[in-house]
């Protein structure tokens, strides 16, 4: 009798201090697995995950906390993200609606859903790993919105600057992003450069010649420069 009633004593000391009473913290992941503009970021996944566990296996940081991770794919095209921030985060039980986003990872995405997480009724902090758009950076306009990346127009002095030292007249870009690549063609609108880009279609290719011209969402070009 004396064996059996510690048994379950011991059983349930065991439960109890097996049991993970934490209050939950979820943060709604937008991944955009395959998006339209060619961008792919399915590897910041496991980093993601990799940085809930750190978190959790750490008594020290958010003590009587447990973080949770929402995985939702947003694409890189503006209306998908926003379906999964409203399906996600709007329309969950209030219960288990996340207290903070993790991306969009394209600017595209990140906009639109940082103009309502903003909103004075919702208030929901953004933190985008790879959104470079430069207007994200208009604190009035998207007061909730932070990233890890710099803006791309925050590049583009530099590589202006190259330009004119080593006066080269024909150029591309690669990945610049819109913001900086409008930035460097606006710069050079009153010289004679000419604009030659590689815009990548889900695996084929179009090739634009011609003067220099604003590039579009979704432009992906191979840099090279040379003096003509």
């Amino acid at each position: 009798m004396v064996c059996a009633l510690l048994l379950t004593v011991m059983l349930l000391i065991w439960r109890v201090e097996g049991e993970d009473n934490r209050v939950p913290l979820r943060v709604l992941g937008l991944f955009p697995y395959k998006g339209s503009e060619g961008f792919d970021a399915e590897y910041v996944i496991p980093a993601a995950r990799l940085a809930r566990d750190e978190i959790n296996n750490d008594t020290n940081i958010l003590p009587g906390y447990k973080l949770e991770l929402i995985e939702a794919d947003s694409g890189c095209e503006r209306d998908q993200g926003v379906r999964e921030f409203v399906r996600n985060a709007l329309h969950a039980d209030p219960a288990r609606a996340p207290v903070a986003i993790l991306g969009a990872g394209c600017s595209s995405s990140s906009l639109l859903i940082a103009s309502v997480a903003g909103r004075d009724e919702i208030r929901i902090p953004q933190l985008s790993y790879s959104a470079t758009s430069p207007f994200l950076s208009f604190r009035h306009s998207y007061p909730y919105f932070y990233r890890t990346v710099p803006k791309d127009s925050s590049r583009t002095a530099a590589i202006i600057g190259l330009m004119k030292k080593f006066n080269w007249k024909r150029y591309g870009i690669h990945n610049a992003g819109i913001g900086g690549s409008n930035q460097i063609v606006t710069e050079h609108a009153i010289t004679s450069l000419r604009f030659e880009a590689e815009r990548h279609i889900q695996g084929s290719s179009e090739v634009y010649y011609g003067e220099s011209r604003v590039m579009k969402p979704g432009d992906n070009v191979t840099l090279f420069t040379e003096n003509v």
